[in-house]
């Protein structure tokens, strides 16, 4: 039988094993010893931490954050439990994260991972001023850190810092968030300058989400225009899924690969230097600028959609699509999604309207007994994007929240109306109705947080006015 004191010798060499699992990365171990631990001592603060990292690392947050709360009331003077419970609640409970870390920084005020937490949390609650204090803080001790500055860079561009906010973002190339791309075999492929390399082959490659690829694809004319100037030429290398749109829209080859580790165009392209999509808004997006119908849809699937849309059996009055969901729950659609019953309402108050669903997920079922159109082939995750541009640009306006389709009906030229929590992406701006890079585009803005129904309040009189007007126009 084992003495006590064996079985806190016993513990201590599970949980060393579980911590240099965690350093591996090797989550299932790290769980299966925190669990042999908490099995012999249910109150050992490290195997619930363990534990608590593991299941995050899942994506089992609400689990991780009860155990993380539970060690917490135990020993509450452990930054690290603190600053693990605020990246449990980051996503959906903001606010209750960032106490989470005010309490981890007291703990250990100069921690690199708590104040690069901080600075992220801050931004997320629309507190850029806070979040840059955070960030200038952390990299003032500890130099460049990718994390802390795509969340500095964000900071700074939300605050109209741009040229500052684009350097900032360099850095950041290299977080799971923004993919570096190689193409040369044992070699790192130079960085592109446009005001230094003449002669040069160089591919401007998509680093981020298929809406990012769209925004930042207003800067491309612009690198074309600077390439040519020194005797180079551009190659977009993009999603599969915007290949065809962007090849019908730029002037250059565009090859939709980059979720393919090995390609043979790069060598028999010549290709010379690369420079990532966001990158170029270094040397050409210093300052804010709105473009217009920069990207190109496919005509013939447009009037496809537009015979679809005359024949549905609805009025031809004015064609609005809308999308309610916003982003994945890692990425904040909790604040950034309004419930179906207020698009639905909005629905019902205009029936001469024809509503087209644009939703990437699934709605049958929610609209089944709507008059709201659901050409689901098109919008559907993974679908063609050459085919939901051409259905948007089919439309009269788009109703969206914050989700990519607001940056293709920018990008299209199509007048959509973005609606904005109380602290939306940084792209979307602070105040105001313009959003940055999109002519198009007006933004309806929360007066504080969760008040979406101020927001849908302003759309419904905005969609009178704007079907008065046509009436009157005709």
């Amino acid at each position: 039988m084992l003495r006590a004191d064996d079985m806190t010798d016993l513990n201590d060499r599970i949980l060393l094993n579980a911590q240099r699992a965690a350093q591996r990365e090797d989550w299932g171990m790290v769980m299966a010893g925190a669990d042999e631990a908490l099995k012999n001592d249910p109150t050992r603060i490290e195997a619930m931490y363990l534990a608590a990292m593991a299941l995050r690392r899942a994506g089992n947050e609400g689990v991780a954050a009860q155990l993380l709360n539970i060690a917490a009331k135990l020993e509450p003077n452990r930054a690290q439990i603190w600053a693990q419970l605020a990246m449990c609640l980051h996503e959906r409970h903001p606010q209750e994260a960032y106490q989470a870390a005010l309490k981890a920084q007291k703990l250990k005020p100069d921690e690199a991972d708590t104040l690069s937490l901080l600075c992220n949390v801050a931004g997320t609650l629309g507190r850029h001023a806070e979040a840059l204090d955070w960030a200038e803080r952390c990299e003032k001790r500890y130099g460049h850190i990718g994390e802390v500055s795509h969340n500095m860079s964000f900071a700074l561009m939300a605050l109209g810092r741009w040229a500052e906010g684009w350097r900032a973002f360099r850095p950041s190339l290299g977080q799971p968030a923004r993919k570096v791309r190689n193409f040369h075999a044992g070699k790192e492929t130079p960085r592109w300058r446009p005001d230094k390399h003449e002669n040069a082959v160089v591919v401007i490659y998509g680093e981020q989400g298929i809406g990012d690829e769209i925004m930042y694809a207003s800067m491309i004319d612009r690198a074309i225009e600077a390439a040519e100037a020194k005797g180079s030429r551009i190659i977009i290398e993009c999603d599969r899924r915007n290949a065809g749109l962007f090849r019908r829209s730029f002037d250059v080859p565009v090859y939709g690969t980059r979720s393919e580790m090995y390609c043979d165009w790069p060598r028999d392209e010549g290709v010379t230097h690369k420079i990532e999509m966001g990158g170029i808004g270094e040397f050409f997006a210093e300052e804010p600028f709105r473009r217009n119908a920069y990207l190109v849809p496919d005509r013939a699937r447009q009037e496809s959609h537009a015979a679809w849309l005359r024949v549905s059996g609805r009025a031809d009055f004015q064609r609005v699509g809308i999308a309610w969901t916003g982003g994945s729950w890692e990425t904040g659609r909790g604040r950034r999604s309004i419930p179906i019953d207020m698009m639905l309402d909005l629905v019902d108050a205009f029936p001469g309207v024809t509503f087209v669903n644009l939703e990437y997920e699934d709605r049958e079922k929610e609209l089944a007994d709507t008059p709201v159109l659901n050409p689901h082939w098109a919008t559907k995750k993974g679908a063609d994007y050459d085919d939901l541009a051409a259905l948007v640009a089919s439309l009269d306006l788009v109703i969206s929240v914050q989700t990519s389709v607001v940056d293709l009906a920018g990008a299209l030229g199509i007048p959509c109306w973005a609606l904005c929590d109380a602290a939306p992406q940084w792209r979307y701006g602070m105040r105001g109705p313009h959003m940055h890079f999109y002519e198009s585009v007006r933004c309806f803005r929360q007066p504080e947080p969760g008040n979406w129904l101020s927001v849908m309040a302003q759309v419904h009189e905005a969609l009178t006015d704007r079907l008065a007007m046509k009436v009157a126009a005709e």
